[in-house]
């Protein structure tokens, strides 16, 4: 069992299918999305097919338009990194799950 259980990744082609999902969420069109970005609607067309290669100033800049965060971790810190997240959706699912009828754990209820 390795530490890449609860990560996932991201291959160019990963990372222009989110790219392309939060432009769209957004409610932006590539054209318009291409225009804020100060380049031809070719060049988007092009990242969101997996077609170019982004530079990281770019991808950054195009996360904010989407409101997608960018995330630099150092190596060492990933195993940390992971289970945190693993740890955070373990318990978002347990919310989820959690019966409506079922008092909080913090509740003088009984």
């Amino acid at each position: 069992m390795g530490y890449n259980r609860g990560m996932r990744s991201y291959t160019v082609k990963s990372i222009a299918e989110l790219l392309t999902n939060a432009r769209k969420k957004k409610g932006l069109t590539q054209k318009q999305l291409a225009d804020l970005l100060g380049l031809p609607q070719s060049y988007v067309a092009r990242i969101e097919a997996g077609k170019t290669d982004l530079r990281t100033s770019k991808l950054i800049e195009i996360a904010r338009l989407v409101d997608l965060q960018v995330f630099f971790i150092n190596r060492h810190e990933l195993p940390m990194v992971e289970w945190a997240l693993a740890d955070d959706q373990e318990m978002n699912r347990r919310q989820l799950y959690r019966s409506a009828y079922e008092p909080d754990e913090d509740s003088d209820e009984e």
